[in-house]
């Protein structure tokens, strides 16, 4: 009977030692891998930067990018401020001024008819010399020259003063009226209206019932057929103001309120304080703005032409033109 010889073992994978050996290289490549990575990365961030292109800057340990955003700055600063040139200046601090406090800004002076009014605004160089211009002009000191008083008092107007009524504009019955006051062509101040102390109505204005005026100049075609209040204040072509409007000329943030006003009423752009030279300054509101009912202007207010507000109790500060106020 032949021997049977010891059986060899069957081929069905590595042996045991080497797949012993295999896991525990997989295990250190795995354990060690990211740590050479890592350690590859700080030693590529410890090489030296190279050298910035960038050019030396004016105002050493500023910032490039702080310094490109006050060039900007500077730019739109440069571009919102003009110098007003080749028009007669009230004094001269007004030889250099904002666009946005001139008279062209708020009012298109092609579409103003009457020539005295036109010269007024041809006579400032900023809507802050206006109301003074007006007291001169009604005074005879600006050498303009006034219209005839040719218009229509109708018996029962109360009229006192110097009150010129030109061709076309009526003061009708139960109205008020103490001059100096210009009442231009085709203006009309309706029964119950009060207009007084240098004021020139602009021609085609409507004054209504309960509608005061006061030390204030009126372009043309301003509708004020309501009670309403406008006083120290310049209102463009076509202006609408509403029932219960009124503007305010004078801060009560210094204490009890004097007569006459002593404290100058400032403005404010770009958050910038503008000083106007009035000690009461209501509001300047430029062609075809609608006020509505029941809004109160604060003092100094400046609405840019074709602004569109939306109701509210108070309004204040600077609306360019074309923009909505909410």
């Amino acid at each position: 009977m032949p021997t049977n010889s010891p059986s060899a073992p069957a081929v069905c994978g590595p042996p045991y030692g080497d797949r012993l050996g295999g896991f525990l290289i997989a295990s250190w490549a795995v354990l060690h891998v990211p740590v050479l990575v890592l350690l590859g990365l700080v030693a590529h961030q410890a090489e030296p930067a190279a050298p910035s292109v960038a050019p030396a800057a004016t105002t050493p340990g500023l910032p490039l990018v702080q310094v490109r955003h006050l060039f900007t700055r500077s730019s739109e600063r440069r571009t919102a401020m003009h110098n007003i040139t080749g028009a007669p200046t009230v004094s001269a601090e007004f030889t250099r001024a904002d666009y946005r406090t001139t008279p062209e800004y708020y009012f298109e002076t092609e579409r103003v008819t009457d020539p005295v009014v036109l010269r007024l605004l041809d006579l400032c160089p900023t809507v802050f010399g206006l109301k003074k211009a007006v007291a001169d002009l009604l005074a005879g000191r600006n050498g303009i020259a006034l219209p005839a008083s040719e218009g229509v008092i109708e018996p029962g107007a109360t009229v006192r003063g110097e009150v010129i009524v030109a061709a076309g504009a009526v003061i009708a019955e139960g109205a008020f009226v103490t001059g100096p006051v210009l009442v231009c062509p085709g203006a009309v101040i309706e029964a119950g209206a009060r207009v007084r102390d240098n004021c020139v109505i602009g021609p085609g204005c409507r004054i209504g019932f309960g509608a005061e005026v006061t030390r204030s100049l009126l372009v043309g075609g301003v509708f004020m057929k309501h009670t309403s209040f406008v006083g120290d204040s310049v209102l463009g072509l076509g202006v609408n103001i509403g029932a219960f409007v009124s503007t305010t000329g004078l801060r009560v943030t210094s204490g009890p309120v004097t007569e006459p006003a002593t404290e100058e009423v400032c403005a404010h752009l770009d958050g910038h304080r503008i000083a106007t030279g009035q000690t009461k300054c209501g509001a300047v509101i430029g062609d075809g703005v609608i006020i509505p009912a029941g809004t109160v202007l604060q003092p100094a207010t400046l609405i840019g032409p074709h602004t569109m507000l939306y109701p509210k109790t108070q309004v204040g500060g600077f609306f360019p033109a074309g923009s909505q106020g909410r």
